[in-house]
């Protein structure tokens, strides 16, 4: 998997601007999905690669799109130093996991290449740099359990996203 790093402060506007949402489908949108910062994203992204963001990542407008966009193109988890709380929320409502990192944890990552990451959502592993690195955030169990049904609608046997 690859790493896409963005820098701190990236607000829903960033990654998917509102001049997009006048249509509602996801495949239409996505395609605009962080384009304000890196142009080549939404065409290059791949299945199973994780955004890696900064600061507050996904602050502003608590619109459910803008987490809805990354998860539509295959990204597989979001690292941030910190992130808004509804983006956070949106996120996990979706089923895209959204993990908190220190600094260690953001360099580490920011380096890394060919990473995967346990199912528990505490261990990520880079090949190449031959090391595992435990992730000191973790999960509650029943955040663990949103995200393994797919999201919260789903945990609950509601209609699918």
């Amino acid at each position: 998997m690859k790493i896409w790093c963005f820098g701190n402060y990236v607000d829903t506007d960033a990654i998917l601007p509102a001049k997009y949402l006048n249509n509602n489908d996801p495949e239409f949108y996505s395609k605009h999905c962080l384009e304000q910062l890196n142009i080549n994203f939404a065409k290059e992204v791949k299945k199973g690669d994780i955004v890696l963001g900064g600061e507050f990542f996904g602050y502003g407008s608590s619109r459910e799109s803008a987490p809805y966009a990354i998860k539509y193109l295959g990204v597989e988890a979001i690292f941030a130093r910190s992130f808004s709380r509804i983006f956070f929320r949106n996120s996990i409502n979706i089923g895209l996991p959204v993990i908190d990192v220190n600094q260690e944890e953001y360099e580490f990552l920011s380096g890394a290449d060919n990473v995967w990451f346990s199912r528990d959502y505490e261990t990520v592993h880079a090949a190449n740099q031959g090391i595992t690195l435990l992730i000191k955030t973790k999960f509650p169990a029943f955040i663990k359990e949103i995200l393994a049904h797919g999201g919260l609608l789903k945990s609950y046997g509601g209609m699918s996203i």
